[in-house]
């Protein structure tokens, strides 16, 4: 079973969903999860200015099952905006991919449009392919902005509750990962989600997923289905999932 995840301070109910094999083929046995209590010692690392800090993050090496000289290399990390007033824009992330030589292999930035304030964001994706096989990824904070949380509706991810999160076969020998999500505000959504998939093998992250999805209007506190799907990328091994639903609010 996975580690707790370290996200906000405490105080702030989080609506992460992790699942379990429960030994059944295709069954996921999914909980809720409350990751307060790591939160608080990442606050208390991070500088005396409330920021952003990385709270968790991992990787995976996946190789193309039809040529496997081609490779990359698939992360994701959870990004924790400790301060409460203010909201993180703009934020990067750098991930730098070196061989057993200590040459750099692969180099990109990601990025996170905004995190609201004592919120978390979820960040995933991939590199481009590799020349070599990877021997250390680094997955650094970059630089990113805080300013007011100055929207008319501002969701937060760990406002979403989230239900009936499975893990399915898909007829073409895939998987995705499909359930509900409630919308936690009085007011109708209309600017879409997008659902996300952070993947853990032993308590480590090693990749995640997201859709953006352009959904009909949710009303408040109505609850409506969402689906992740690969779109046929190699999904790396994993034994527990958390599901975040990213509001989209630009």
């Amino acid at each position: 079973m996975k580690k707790v995840l370290a996200t906000i301070a405490a105080g702030i109910l989080v609506s992460a969903l992790v699942g379990c094999s429960s030994g059944e083929p295709n069954t996921i046995e999914p909980k809720t999860n409350d990751p307060i209590d790591s939160a608080s010692s990442v606050a208390e690392k991070a500088p005396e200015k409330a920021e952003t800090v990385i709270s968790e993050s991992g990787w995976s090496l996946s190789k193309s099952e039809y040529d496997e000289s081609q490779m990359w290399v698939n992360y994701a990390l959870i990004l924790a905006n400790t301060d409460k007033s203010n909201m993180t824009v703009n934020q990067t992330v750098k991930i730098t991919v070196k061989d057993v030589n200590g040459s750099v292999i692969a180099s990109e930035t990601a990025y996170a449009a905004f995190v609201g304030p004592g919120d978390v964001m979820p960040v995933v994706g991939r590199t481009d392919m590799l020349s070599s096989e990877p021997a250390d990824v680094t997955i650094e904070l970059g630089t990113g902005q805080q300013e007011p949380a100055s929207y008319d509706e501002m969701y937060r991810v760990t406002d979403f509750s989230v239900s009936g999160a499975a893990e399915n076969p898909t007829p073409d020998g895939d998987m995705n990962w499909a359930g509900e999500f409630t919308n936690p505000s009085d007011n109708a959504m209309d600017k879409g989600v997008t659902p996300t998939v952070v993947l853990f093998n032993g308590g480590q992250i090693v990749g995640g997923f997201n859709n953006n999805l352009m959904l009909d209007a949710v009303a408040g506190g109505a609850t409506t289905s969402f689906e992740i799907d690969p779109f046929g990328n190699p999904v790396p091994e994993h034994d527990s999932f958390e599901i975040y639903i990213v509001p989209n609010i630009f």
